[in-house]
């Protein structure tokens, strides 16, 4: 039997993914979804004002968790197309991010949404910009879009980006891995 990620839209399309086969990829989603990371994501998208809670570098504009009262963060989402017998699965999202945001400045709350795309080995621009072109047709809702790469990617390719957001990812994301475990209940 096949995996699921050798049957979608974006495989038979040719798109390839390396990283789809190695564990770090998976690790530095996991590492992304973490609380103090998910805070730096959602601090991207928040006016200049806001930001500095967000990172616990000013006291008295500490969002928090407020911000993340009501966030979550999803790994491996797919995206689809069709129903039934017609469902084709487009490829899937590497974690969505979404958070009710209180503005601790403005005293209102907003909704943000976050589909996060990692990429581990380094890869063309253009084809990662095909990938997140072709996701953005099937989204049902709008979020905005970041590109994590573990590879730094040079100021001309970051312009063909658009209106995708990118970060370089921390290296110390793989002393995540080594981190104590809970352990799942035994029944």
């Amino acid at each position: 039997m096949s995996h699921a990620h050798d049957q979608t839209l974006l495989a038979r399309l040719g798109f390839q993914d390396p990283d789809r086969k190695t564990p770090d990829h998976d690790l530095a989603c996991r590492y992304l979804s973490q609380r103090d990371q998910l805070r730096k994501i959602v601090a991207l998208y928040l006016p200049f004002s806001e930001r500095w809670g967000a990172y616990g570098n000013h006291p008295t504009r500490d969002i928090a968790f407020d911000m993340c009262a009501a966030g979550s963060a999803l790994l491996e989402c797919p995206l689809t197309k069709g129903e039934g017998r017609y469902k084709t699965h487009i490829g899937f999202v590497d974690l969505v991010a979404k958070f009710d945001v209180l503005s601790s400045v403005h005293k209102e709350r907003s909704a943000i949404s976050i589909a996060i795309e990692v990429k581990i080995a380094p890869i063309d621009v253009s084809t990662i910009l095909r990938q997140l072109n072709l996701y953005k047709q099937y989204t049902t809702t709008d979020p905005k879009w970041l590109l994590v790469t573990a590879f730094e990617i040079d100021i001309e390719e970051i312009k063909t980006l658009g209106n995708v957001r990118h970060v370089y990812l921390n290296p110390d994301y793989k002393s995540f891995a080594s981190q104590p475990k809970a352990k799942s209940q035994v029944i």
